[in-house]
């Protein structure tokens, strides 16, 4: 008996080159995915500076003269307190005085936030100790008085680390130091 040679391949190659093919093909798409996520995360902290900056402008073109320390301008996770309310300084009609007017302003930008990064939470606040030495991260929460600084803490969850919304801001900045 006499054998013939069959040129082309056999299914196991093909099985072999298809299952190789395949991992590549994931592991370009979890490369992808992760790409996304680093670039939607960086696009977050890019609107975080961008309103935490337009509120500090607020802020400082209203100077901190302007506010008692019964009147400082803040604002928690639950809504306006101090400063923050509802009140609109929309047009030519509207009657606010300049710390009536920054509060208004400020409020429109954190609305602004909310709207580019959803779920985002924001606090506006004086505290003492934003920062957690132990953890080396910024912490949620005020645990001030009105002669410790005044300060914007934004965070959102994350699509790639999803705990770090219950943990820690992504986004602190420092405001000032009100004057008594």
């Amino acid at each position: 008996m006499h054998k013939t040679q069959r040129a082309g391949f056999t299914i196991l190659e093909i099985l072999i080159a298809l299952v190789a093919l395949s991992i590549g093909f994931l592991s370009v798409l979890a490369l992808q995915l992760s790409t996304v996520r680093a670039v939607q995360d960086a696009h977050f902290e890019s609107v975080a500076l961008q309103r935490a900056s337009d509120i500090a402008e607020q802020y400082s073109n209203a100077g901190a003269t302007q506010f008692s320390t019964s009147t400082a301008p803040q604002f928690a996770v639950g809504g306006p307190a101090n400063g923050m309310d509802a009140i609109s300084c929309y047009g030519i009609e509207a009657q606010c005085s300049a710390t009536q007017a920054t509060a208004f302003a400020a409020r429109e930008s954190l609305a602004l936030l909310r709207s580019e990064i959803p779920g985002a939470r924001v606090e506006w606040c004086h505290d003492s100790a934003p920062w957690r030495q132990a953890d080396h991260a910024w912490r949620w929460g005020c645990g001030g008085s009105y002669a410790d600084p005044l300060w914007i803490k934004i965070g959102w969850t994350s699509r790639r680390k999803p705990s770090v919304m219950t943990d820690t801001p992504q986004f602190s900045i420092m405001l000032g130091v009100l004057a008594s």
